[in-house]
This record gives structure tokens, sequence and C-alpha cells, in this order.
């Protein structure tokens, strides 16, 4: 009963502008409220795009052996199972690049609607994400060396000669 009393002292109130002052600012606040909101979901969903064509570059890079019509299959097989969970998303659009020197590159665009934006004539917000991965074709190298001289101050005498252990391991 309060709130209604007071709400209706406020309406009530000549003695000066707050009900016209009121009136004015609510519209750009709730315009700046749901700006907010949308540029939120925007960034939230630029996000999980980008996760979504990380994952997808990397697949393609990790087929080893195939050849690039294998990889563009495999990058847009991984882009659509991680954009299929994606609330929101529209218009999805994706390119695939496979450069000589073993880099492949994933794009995407899509576009998110808008609620409030459309007050301010924007329907819907473009999101873009893009991802490189590269296809190392050397081996990989492992070396191991023991250092037992007590210079990090726990030395065994008897367990080892200084040199006596190095590995080596190429592929």
């Amino acid at each position: 009963m309060a709130f209604l009393s007071r709400a209706r002292d406020f309406l009530a109130d000549r003695q000066a502008n707050v009900a016209m002052l009121f009136a004015f600012s609510i519209i750009p606040i709730t315009v700046s409220i749901g700006a907010a909101v949308e540029f939120s979901r925007a960034s939230n969903l630029e996000v999980a795009l980008q996760a979504a064509v990380d994952n997808a570059a990397l697949a393609a890079a990790a087929k080893t052996g195939a050849r690039n019509s294998e990889r563009r299959q495999e990058a847009f097989r991984v882009l659509k199972a991680n954009t299929s969970e994606i609330d929101n998303i529209e218009g999805l659009t994706r390119k695939f690049h496979a450069s000589r020197d073993g880099v492949y590159t994933v794009k995407a665009t899509a576009d998110m609607g808008t609620a409030f934006g459309g007050l301010l004539g924007v329907k819907d917000m473009k999101i873009y994400a893009e991802a490189q991965a590269t296809y190392a074709s050397q081996g990989t190298e492992i070396a191991f060396a023991f250092d037992i001289t007590n210079s990090m101050g726990f030395a065994h005498p008897g367990l080892m000669r200084p040199g006596s252990c190095v590995m080596f391991w190429r592929r």
C-alpha cells in the first residue's frame, strides 16, 4: 500500500519537473540497458563461434596424410558439430583455405537477431571468427639429460657417475 501511495504522490507532484524528467530519461535508459544485453549476447556468441572455429582448424591440421578436400570436410564436420549447440545463431557461412606450406584457415560468419536493436534500426549483428592451424610435418624430438653433480643439493654417492645417463629419442 505504501508503494501505491508514493506512486500517486509522485505522479501528482506539480512542484518540479520530476515526472517530466523521469519520462524523458526512461526511454534512453531502457534502450541503453537493452543495448548492453544485446552486446553481452553478441559477445557470448562470438566466444562460442571462435571456439568452434578453433576446433575446426585444429581438426583439419591434425588429419595426417589427408588431402585438402578431406581436411576441408573434417573442418566443416567439426564446425557443424560445435555450432549446433549454439543458440540464436543464424545464417552461418564458413570458408576453408589450405596453403601450400601447411597452414589451414577456417573462417565463419553468423548473424544474431536483435530485440532492442530493432528500436534503433539494427535488426541483426554480424559475428565473425577466424582461426589458423599449421601442420608440422617434422619429426618429434625428446631429449633427457640428468644432472647428478650435486648442483641442486641432493647427490647420492654411488648412484651414478656424472654423465652416465643421457637419452635421446627421435621419430
